[in-house]
């Protein structure tokens, strides 16, 4: 299935992310690629011959010529898995060009997310991360966060299924709540509820929505915020009183408005991505610097 997605420029401790609005105009004369051969790489499994799960989310070029350029691993989960080998995969890909005019171009920034396995089939936690999950827990009832991040950390460095990938970020999302540290908290719960991968299921992925549309009112990632709440309207009835809700007529009416909206950025795991709600922006540092801004922003398609 091919899915328009906005616009963006990444930012790093080298690069940020933001949109690009295209006149009505300019989209009517143009056509994005269409997937020819889009073979997914094998299966990967572990040592034991047990098969591994987690993900890559790739991004690419596709060129006038339908062929891929620029393949690049921009998250990926577990670290246990090859993301070379869907790397390589991405780079076998093959598609009818992007036109403008009827003139073949080339089209960049196109992002695919590259499952192994499925999320709709969850398995049962393996008993070693579920230990590993009760663990961390035991530290975070005592208080004693720190330690519990660190014991979260490992558990995601090893975790190698999707149900216990889901369990592990969201634990990471609330240890870093109590840390006070909200950007690595929202870097969290963006990965634990990305409608992409969906690691989280029913109740678990509703009450995770309610985390990061907190976070997001929180951070003033407004435009999030709203979309956030859409998607756990369609899960179930929002309390008029839930602090976005109450809040999105306001929201809207400030965006609809031009007033200046300032969103509390922070870095984690080197990429800070943000849909900008002007197109005016500025940057103001609070704390450390920012090596360079790497512009990467012309008409992206993720493919599902």
């Amino acid at each position: 299935m091919l899915r328009t997605i906005r616009n963006a420029l990444v930012v790093s401790a080298v690069a940020l992310a933001v949109n690009v609005l295209m006149s009505p105009a300019t989209v009517a004369q143009i056509v994005p690629p269409q997937p020819l051969e889009t073979r997914q790489p094998e299966a990967p499994e572990s040592r034991l011959g047990c098969q591994l799960e987690g993900w890559s989310v790739l991004r690419f070029a596709v060129l006038a010529d339908g062929t891929t350029d620029n393949v690049v691993v921009i998250d990926k989960q577990a670290p246990a898995l090859q993301h070379r080998d869907a790397v390589q995969a991405v780079e076998a890909w093959r598609f009818e060009p992007a036109t403008a005019d009827g003139d073949e171009i080339d089209w960049h920034n196109n992002e695919v997310v590259v499952m192994f396995g499925s999320p709709d089939a969850p398995t049962q936690p393996a008993p070693l991360l579920v230990q590993a999950w009760r663990d961390t827990q035991a530290l975070m009832d005592e208080g004693d966060f720190e330690q519990a991040l660190r014991s979260n950390r490992r558990m995601l460095s090893t975790a190698s299924q999707l149900t216990g990938i889901g369990l592990g970020l969201m634990q990471s999302t609330i240890i870093n709540i109590r840390l006070g540290d909200l950007h690595a908290a929202y870097a969290a719960v963006l990965r634990a509820t990305d409608p992409r991968i969906g690691v989280l299921q029913g109740e678990d992925l509703s009450v995770a929505l309610q985390y990061r549309n907190a976070l997001e009112l929180q951070l003033g990632d407004v435009l999030s915020a709203l979309e956030t709440l859409d998607r756990r309207r369609t899960l179930g009835p929002v309390p008029e009183d839930d602090p976005v809700a109450a809040n999105a007529a306001a929201v809207e009416q400030a965006l609809s408005d031009g007033a200046a909206i300032v969103h509390h950025a922070g870095i984690v795991d080197e990429v800070w991505r943000h849909d900008l709600s002007r197109r005016a922006f500025s940057i103001e540092l609070s704390e450390g610097s920012v090596d360079g801004i790497r512009a990467e922003c012309d008409r992206p398609v993720s493919y599902t």
